[in-house]
């Protein structure tokens, strides 16, 4: 699956310009000037998750104190807590790889946590899968989490430019298609298509959050 691939070696590679592994930038003399360059711009994305993530506690702190959801809700929110200490404690370190995953781990909890609990399911999600149905489930599940974290944003009221709500629209609408076509293919039995179809559709779906500001990799 492309979620179990580095996002962050990506995310280096494409800002150095450079195909080669991110390992590579750690074999020029530390304090080069690319090194300086990537450090600083992986430092403001993790600060961005970071943000982002704390702006999202509000939604949370509203199911810990719903009694249906009070227990599962402290339990995600002390370990998005902890993630977060530990991703800045990192950052302090320098350690950005880590900081970077610690804080992406945090991001990821607090979006399924709101998507799944407001939906009535507080399942924990395992990225170990039993079976291409147990996949496809999880990722039917990650695009409707994707679904709810974009009706939250638009909520929020943001500017959008009429240009961008029709390029955002465009997106959204091959997102539910695909979704649409996954559904489909999983109901004749062909897993293996249908995760292949909802993580494109997934895919979408990030470039939708992306549009509207919310920091995902």
């Amino acid at each position: 699956m492309s979620n179990k691939n580095s996002k962050h070696a990506l995310l280096l590679a494409c800002l150095l310009n450079i195909g080669a592994p991110v390992e590579a930038a750690s074999e020029r003399p530390s304090g080069a000037p690319d090194d300086v360059v990537v450090n600083a711009f992986l430092r403001d994305q993790i600060r961005s998750v970071i943000d982002q993530v704390r702006a999202y506690r509000g939604a949370l702190k509203a199911l810990t104190d719903d009694r249906r959801f009070a227990g599962p809700a402290k339990a995600a929110e002390a370990k998005i807590e902890a993630l977060l200490r530990r991703a800045e404690k990192l950052m302090a370190e320098t350690r950005l790889e880590e900081a970077a995953a610690a804080a992406d781990e945090a991001n990821r909890l607090i979006v399924e946590t709101i998507a799944r609990m407001r939906s009535g399911d507080t399942v924990v999600v395992s990225l170990s899968f039993d079976s291409p149905a147990a996949e496809f489930a999880y990722e039917r599940r990650r695009f409707d989490s994707n679904e709810v974290m974009v009706a939250m944003t638009l909520e929020d009221g943001r500017s959008i430019g009429e240009t961008q709500r029709k390029s955002i629209d465009a997106l959204l609408a091959e997102a539910r298609r695909q979704s649409g076509l996954g559904e489909r293919e999983a109901a004749a039995g062909q897993y293996a298509e249908a995760v292949r179809t909802l993580e494109g559709a997934n895919r979408q779906m990030t470039k939708v959050l992306q549009a509207l500001g919310v920091p995902v990799f």
